[in-house]
């Protein structure tokens, strides 16, 4: 799964189209880049090819930034009342039977104007909907604030070596470090922090993070990008390689029980499942060893063979699955220990790995 974490630019650039980069407007009054950006995003998370993680400080931000949100909207009604006057210029050159032809055009054109606007006022609404209810809320904590506030004094350090104040966007950054650190997005997952702000969290090439921030993030799965397109590119890529990955270690379900297999629920995706492929003895205790050449100490021989059980293991999680010696329901392990717990039957049993291979007993020390 691919997590995103937009700062304060990037959702000011999907409400109103300015990006800070270029620090331009103007083709997103000819065209709708912005709401195209988003509609992928929102088609993205609706069909959970990623995650937006948003903090309260994201929110705080949108709030406080609702003047910045309708700036495009101004610009169009500024281009209306714009092209009033160059019409009214033009009359100047030109005789009174041609007017007619000119207020038609710009009666089309002010037509236009007024249904982009209407549309923009609607995405707006839009985009915060989406931040509000459609994104995973991250929490804050005190220790979070007061690292970052004491960051902020001493600047020294990235994000705070410029004289811009990137208290806002360092909170959103440092908050995901804490929710990752924590455990809160699955070891598969890859996390994007998109910033347009490059001097201030990337380093020189404008492609990776500041050491000093990479010294924060440390070992967690957690990337910079500077643009959203180039962040959503990238993610399209990580999910084609992850699923290809997948694809090389597991069959999906297709909704028939596989031959000789077992289903294993364990994906975030699909169902996968896995081979009977181990062979399990089913021994009386942990000191009943068997081995077969001790035998041959003897002169006489003997026809004595182990109950061997059918297990294996998923070829997604890995997960073990073993078949109960004595209803035959299927056991499954995703807490990666040695007991096992059959709920037909009530039995529980121990698993382990000698050198003769896998072993299991029935142990009622399971309800200690």
């Amino acid at each position: 799964m691919l997590y995103l974490v937009l700062d304060t630019n990037i959702w000011l650039y999907l409400a109103n189209g300015y990006d800070s980069q270029k620090q331009s407007r103007e083709q997103n009054i000819h065209r709708n880049g912005h709401i195209s950006l988003f509609d992928t995003l929102d088609l993205f998370v609706g069909t959970r090819q990623l995650e937006i993680l948003v903090n309260e400080q994201i929110i705080r931000e949108w709030e406080r930034n609702e003047k910045a949100q309708l700036e495009l909207i101004e610009d169009l009604s500024t281009k209306k009342l714009e092209l009033r006057k160059s019409i009214n210029t033009i009359k100047s050159f030109l005789p009174e039977n041609r007017w007619t032809d000119l207020e038609s055009i710009l009666s089309a054109v002010h037509i236009e104007l007024d249904r982009r606007i209407e549309r923009n006022k609607t995405h707006i609404k839009n985009v915060e909907t989406f931040l509000r209810q459609k994104c995973i809320h991250i929490p804050t904590s005190s220790e979070t604030n007061n690292k970052v506030l004491e960051a902020a004094l001493a600047k020294v350090k990235a994000p705070f070596i410029t004289n811009k104040n990137n208290l806002a966007d360092a909170l959103i950054l440092y908050s995901v470090v804490e929710y990752l650190e924590e455990g809160n997005v699955p070891l598969s997952g890859v996390t994007i922090f998109v910033s347009n702000n490059h001097k201030e969290f990337a380093d020189s090439s404008g492609e990776r993070f500041h050491p000093d921030i990479e010294e924060i993030v440390g070992s967690l799965n957690l990337r910079y990008e500077r643009t959203l397109p180039q962040a959503l590119d990238i993610g399209a890529a990580i999910r084609e390689e992850f699923e290809d990955y997948l694809d090389s270690l597991t069959n999906e379900w297709d909704g028939e029980e596989p031959e000789d297999g077992f289903i294993c629920e364990c994906s975030y995706y699909e169902t996968h499942y896995g081979n009977f492929s181990i062979e399990m003895k089913f021994v009386s205790g942990p000191d009943d060893f068997f081995n077969p050449n001790q035998l041959s100490l003897f002169d006489f021989s003997l026809n004595i063979e182990p109950l061997i059980i059918r297990a294996g293991e998923c070829d997604y999680c890995g997960a073990l699955t073993v078949e109960c010696p004595h209803c035959e329901s299927l056991m499954c392990n995703h807490e990666d220990d040695q007991w096992l717990s059959c709920e037909p039957c009530g039995k529980h049993y121990k698993c382990t790995i000698r050198v003769d291979g896998f072993v299991m007993w029935e142990d009622e020390l399971y309800f200690d």
